[in-house]
C-alpha cells in the first residue's frame, strides 16, 4: 500500500554472464499500482537506467634475472603486456602491483635493489615491489632493477616468484605470475687484491728455519712417512686398475712408495711451497681471509708467519695434500713427466673450468714442476694469464705491464711462458679433474708403460716378467742376479708365474719355462732402466707338461731403445737351432726362407713366435756359416 507523497525503494540484484560484452547496457524498470481514478482507469510509470559492464583487466607477466658475482649487480627485468580490453591502474583497478610472491609465502628474488623509486609511467620501485602504474589495452610495460647481491652469496643458481595482483591486500585478485633465476658466479680473480705480495720460500725440516726470508721463520710441518706411504700405495691401488699394470708386489710398492717420500721431503717439494701457495690463495678468493687473519685480502698478508701463522698453516696443509691425493701425485709427477699430453685439449680443460670457477690451477712439467693458477684466457693466443707464486706482487712481472700475472701460451708441441722459465707441458692440477689417467696421449694403454718408469726411476731400475699357465718361470739378470717370486698371487697371478726384480740392470735377462701342462703360454715382460730404454714385449708358444724352454729379455742400454724377447737363451747357437729343420748344424736357404715365411704370416717355428730380429739373426748366421 502506498499512501499519497509516499515513497518506497526496491532493491534487485542482477547477475552479469561471463560473456557479457564490455559497454553501457539500458535496462527499463517499470512500476505498476492498481490505482483507479474516477474514470476508472488504472496508472502505472516506468523508468530507464544504464548498467556498465566492464570485463576485468587481463595481464601477461614475464621476469628475467641476470647472472652476477657475489658483491656485484645483475639486472632484473618486470615486464607486463595488457592483453585484456581494460586499462589498469586507475578505475577499479587503481591499484595494481607486483611483487615477490604468493603473498603469504613470497620467494624472493636474491639481494638488494639500489634504484628504489619513480619507475615508468609514473609507477614506483619500493625494494622488489613495482606500483601505481597504469597500462593500458595492448600496451607493454617494463621495471627495470638493479640488485646488488651480498659478499658472502654462495655460488649457485637461485629461484624466485613474482606475482601481479590487483591490489595488496589478501585476496586480492591475482592477474598472473612469473617464476625466474638468479645464476650467482665465482667472483673474478683480481690479481692486485687476491694473490700473495710475499715470494715463494724454500721448504724445510720442522727443525730448520726458512733462510731468513721471515720473522719469525717458517717452520715447515711436513707429513710422517709412515701416513705418506699408506696414503701412496692407497692411490695407486684406487686409481690404476690392476689390468694396466705389471703385477707389483707390496715390497715393489713399499719401495717405490719410500723413494718418493724421500723425494717429497728432500727433493722437488721441498725446494718450495708453489702447490701450497696457488691452493690457498684459491681458497681465500672462493671464502675470504680467515678470519683470525688480520687482512681483508691476500695481499695484505706481507708474510705467512707471525700474526698471519694460519696462513703458513693453510699453505702448509695444501702444499702436504698433494702427497695425500695420488690423482695430483700422478699428474704432477708421471703423467706430465713420463707420459704425452694433448696441449689443445687440456687448454679447453683450462678455459672451461675458467668460465665455470673463476680459476684454474695449473701444472707445469719439463725439467722441473711447478704450480701456477690462472685466472683469464685468450682463445684466439692460446694464452693463459696466471698468478704465479715465484713472482712478487709488488714487482713487475717480465714483459707485461705493472701488476698483471704471467702469461702461457699453449703452442702445438711446447709451452711459451712470460717469466722466461721453461716448460713443455702443462695440465689442469687439481683433485677435482676428472678422469687422470685419460689424460695421457694414447690413453689407458700406455699407463702401464708410464708405471714402469716411475718405478723404475725410484728403485733404480725395474723388470717384471709374467706368465700365463700352463707354466711355470724363474729368470736371471745379465749380473747373474736371481729375479724374485712374489710371496703371494697377484690378481689372481700365482707366485710361480711372476718374477721381478728392482735395482735391474740393462741387457739380456735369461727365461727358463717349464711347462706345468701342455698347452699354449704367453710371456710379458714390461721394465725400464734409468738413463737406459725400455721394454715391453709378448712372446707367446707351446710347451709340453715336463718340457723346458728358454727365452731371451733384453733390457736396451741406450735412452729410448725398446726391448724384445727372442726364443732360445742367450748362446745365439741355442738361439739358432730351432729354425734347423733338417737338424744338420747350419742353415739351409730353406731355413731362411720358413723364417721369413712364419714372420710374415705370424706362424711359429720350434714353438715361438718368429720376430724380426730372429729374421736378421737367421740371414746373418746362414750368411758367415755360423754352425747353429
Amino acid at each position: 500500500m502506498l499512501s499519497p507523497g509516499e515513497t518506497k525503494v526496491a532493491t534487485i540484484d542482477l547477475t552479469v554472464g561471463e560473456d557479457a560484452v564490455s559497454g553501457n547496457h539500458p535496462v527499463l524498470a517499470t512500476a505498476y499500482a492498481q490505482i483507479l481514478d474516477v474514470a476508472g482507469y488504472a496508472h502505472y510509470d516506468n523508468a530507464t537506467t544504464t548498467i556498465s559492464v566492464q570485463q576485468p583487466g587481463d595481464l601477461a607477466l614475464e621476469a628475467q634475472a641476470g647472472t652476477a658475482a657475489p658483491g656485484e649487480t645483475y639486472a632484473l627485468t618486470y615486464r607486463i603486456e595488457n592483453t585484456g580490453s581494460t586499462t589498469i591502474g586507475d578505475g577499479d583497478d587503481s591499484s595494481p602491483t607486483i611483487a615477490p610472491g604468493p603473498l603469504d609465502d613470497p620467494e624472493r628474488p636474491l639481494g638488494v635493489v639500489t634504484n628504489e623509486g619513480a619507475g615508468p609511467d609514473d609507477g614506483f620501485i619500493d625494494g622488489f615491489t613495482w606500483s601505481n602504474w597504469t597500462i593500458d589495452p595492448g600496451e607493454a610495460l617494463e621495471a627495470n632493477l638493479q640488485v646488488e647481491l651480498p659478499n658472502d652469496t654462495d655460488p649457485g643458481e637461485y629461484d624466485f616468484t613474482i606475482v601481479a595482483n590487483q591490489g595488496t591486500i589478501e585476496g586480492a585478485r591475482e592477474y598472473d605470475r612469473a617464476s625466474g633465476t638468479v645464476t650467482v658466479t665465482e667472483p673474478a680473480f683480481e690479481f692486485t687484491s687476491d694473490a700473495f705480495p710475499f715470494y715463494n720460500w724454500e721448504g724445510k725440516e720442522p727443525s730448520l728455519s726458512s733462510g731468513g726470508d721471515f720473522d719469525p721463520d717458517h717452520e715447515h710441518i711436513g707429513l710422517d712417512e709412515s701416513v705418506f706411504i699408506d696414503e701412496f700405495v692407497t692411490g695407486i691401488n684406487n686409481l690404476i686398475p690392476d689390468r694396466l699394470t705389471p703385477p707389483l708386489p707390496d715390497s715393489v710398492l713399499g719401495e717405490w712408495a719410500k723413494s718418493e717420500y724421500e723425494n717429497f721431503t728432500d727433493g722437488t717439494f721441498r725446494s718450495g711451497h708453489c702447490f701450497g701457495m696457488v691452493f690457498a690463495a684459491e681458497q681465500y678468493y672462493r671464502s675470504g681471509v680467515p678470519d683470525s687473519v688480520p687482512a681483508s685480502s691476500a695481499s695484505e698478508i706481507p708474510q705467512p708467519t707471525g700474526e698471519y701463522d694460519t696462513v703458513e698453516t693453510d699453505i702448509d696443509e695444501y702444499q702436504n695434500n698433494q702427497a695425500k691425493d695420488f690423482s695430483i701425485w700422478w699428474l704432477g709427477n708421471y703423467a706430465m713427466k713420463y707420459g704425452s699430453i694433448d696441449l689443445e685439449s687440456e687448454f679447453s680443460t683450462i678455459c672451461d673450468k675458467i668460465d665455470e670457477s673463476g680459476v684454474a690451477p695449473v701444472g707445469l712439467g719439463g725439467d722441473g714442476l711447478h704450480q701456477v693458477l690462472a685466472y683469464e684466457y685468450d682463445t684466439s693466443a692460446k694464452e693463459l694469464t696466471v698468478y704465479d707464486p715465484n713472482e712478487r706482487l709488488n714487482q713487475q712481472p717480465p714483459g707485461l705491464l705493472n701488476l698483471s700475472g704471467e702469461t702461457i701460451e699453449f703452442e702445438s708441441s711446447r709451452i711459451v711462458y712470460s717469466s722466461g722459465a721453461s716448460y713443455d707441458t702443462a695440465v689442469y692440477l687439481d683433485e677435482a679433474r676428472p678422469d687422470p689417467l685419460g689424460i695421457l696421449i694414447g690413453g689407458l694403454e700406455v699407463v702401464g708403460e708410464v708405471v714402469v718408469e716411475a718405478i723404475s726411476e725410484a728403485v733404480d731400475g725395474f723388470v717384471s716378467i709374467v706368465a700365463n699357465s700352463p707354466v711355470q718361470i724363474d729368470a736371471t739378470a745379465p749380473d747373474g742376479t736371481q729375479l724374485n717370486h712374489p710371496t703371494e698371487s697377484i690378481d689372481g697371478t700365482p707366485p710361480e708365474e711372476i718374477v721381478y726384480l728392482t735395482d735391474a740392470p740393462a741387457g739380456k735377462y735369461e727365461i727358463t719355462i717349464e711347462g706345468t701342462g701342455s698347452g699354449d703360454y704367453a710371456i710379458e715382460t714390461q721394465g725400464a732402466v734409468p738413463n737406459g730404454g725400455q721394454i715391453n714385449a709378448k712372446r707367446s708358444g707351446t710347451i709340453s707338461e715336463g718340457e723346458t724352454q728358454t727365452l731371451t729379455a733384453t733390457v736396451p742400454d741406450k735412452e729410448g731403445d725398446s726391448g724384445d724377447i727372442n726364443q732360445g737363451n742367450t748362446d745365439d747357437e741355442l738361439n739358432l737351432a730351432r729354425f734347423d729343420q733338417n737338424e744338420t748344424g747350419y742353415l739351409e736357404t730353406q731355413d731362411v726362407v720358413n723364417a721369413i715365411v712364419a714372420y710374415n704370416s705370424g706362424d711359429q717355428i720350434g714353438g715361438a713366435d718368429v720376430s724380426a730380429q730372429d729374421v736378421v739373426n737367421v740371414i746373418v748366421a746362414f750368411n758367415t756359416g755360423q754352425s747353429v
